[in-house]
């Protein structure tokens, strides 16, 4: 009775257009709106080099310092220039280029370098920090200039100084793309939407809410086997749905690192957690199905609102003010396994958040199990 419950259960799931659009169709559709708007973001984001900018300073004594500070400022891997510089005959000229790719404008004004832009970009930042940079090694060599040529480029030295006094540390072989994020929460919410059909078959197995529920209680087949087989069924059909979503979201381009049987692994345990809280949902009380159905949408978005599905930097701010929100929170724990897996190279992290769900797992089945146990009905 086992694999006859089990197998017809699989079929009816399959044919359930609801919870095939919930964990299939809405995460494909929303993973594509991610990647139109995110998916060359991060190139964008990155630090620039060889910036194109005009310059046109009259000050003669300006524009050799100027020249002299521009000589000094490049990229300390491969010697890459971060200014591209073109100087102009006029200020004219100079905006004009502005219109016509180049991205900034340096001229002098009294005796002061200043800087034109027509947008607010990372490029446009970038060339604002260099002016307020220059404006400081100007106020300091002007205050040591009493002090001797020693002191002036000494100081000029210190100011010009490429030291790094961080120690670099690998993180793996990756492109530590933030927008990657976006898509870890993706699959967590495509995980927790299996809540909904936990309520669903919970709700089917109880005679006083469905007539389905009646039928399946007149019957000699154990409450046991029927509860075991029929989310062993929804289970392994959602996981795949989830890895079919994770396929099409490889195929346009989404890097989730290398880790693929294990990523496959999160997800099967995530769906896991996320079928076993909507039958623990389903369980509890003798509330409506509307009802039932409701706490599992608010438990589900909740979950993966604060995990940062729909801001960013939600994860990170819950984190400090409220830690302990993450630490219990399935969506937090699907998406870090995920980014763990990116992005260390080893399994510290991923073990404990998969250790993590599989404990959420338990306590979710036995307290529907124990929630749900010896209902008797005064007629069915």
């Amino acid at each position: 009775m086992f694999w006859h419950n089990f197998k017809y259960t699989f079929l009816v799931t399959l044919r359930s257009k609801d919870q095939i659009f919930w964990s299939l169709i809405f995460t494909v559709i929303l993973g594509t709106l991610f990647y139109a708007t995110f998916g060359n973001a991060y190139a964008f984001d990155e630090l620039q080099t060889n910036i194109p900018v005009a310059v046109y300073i009259e000050d003669e004594e300006l524009q050799k310092n100027f020249s002299n500070t521009i000589e000094n400022i490049s990229i300390v891997e491969d010697g890459e220039k971060l200014l591209n510089v073109t100087y102009t005959s006029s200020l004219e000229e100079a905006q004009d280029m502005l219109t016509d790719g180049v991205l900034g404008v340096l001229y002098s004004e009294d005796g002061k370098l200043k800087l034109m832009v027509n947008g607010d970009g990372i490029e446009e930042s970038i060339l604002s920090t260099i002016v307020a940079n220059y404006h400081q090694i100007v106020t300091v060599m002007t205050d040591v200039a009493d002090l001797g040529p020693d002191a002036q480029m000494a100081a000029m030295e210190k100011l010009l100084s490429e030291e790094v006094n961080n120690e670099e540390i690998s993180l793996g072989d990756v492109d530590m793309d933030v927008y990657s994020d976006y898509f870890f929460n993706l699959i967590a919410m495509s995980c927790l939407f299996a809540s909904f059909a936990g309520v669903s078959f919970t709700i089917k197995n109880q005679a006083n809410l469905s007539t389905i529920g009646a039928r399946k209680n007149v019957t000699n087949t154990g409450g046991l086997t029927q509860m075991v087989s029929g989310l062993a069924a929804i289970w392994i059909l959602l996981s795949i749905m989830s890895c079919i979503a994770l396929c099409y979201l490889l195929i346009i381009g989404v890097n989730f690192g290398d880790e693929i049987p294990r990523i496959i692994l999160t997800i099967f345990v995530g769906n896991l957690a996320g079928l076993t809280s909507g039958f623990f949902i389903g369980s509890f009380g003798k509330l409506s199905e509307g009802v039932k159905e409701s706490i599992a949408v608010a438990y589900s978005l909740i979950s993966c609102f604060l995990s940062g599905l729909m801001i960013l930097d939600m994860k990170m701010m819950v984190h400090l003010y409220c830690p302990i929100v993450n630490k219990i929170n399935p969506a937090a724990r699907l998406s870090d396994a995920l980014y763990a897996l990116k992005v260390y190279d080893n399994y510290d992290r991923f073990n404990e958040n998969i250790i993590v769900l599989l404990v959420m797992t338990v306590i979710f089945t036995f307290g529907g199990f124990l929630l749900g146990r010896r209902k008797q009905y005064a007629s069915i």
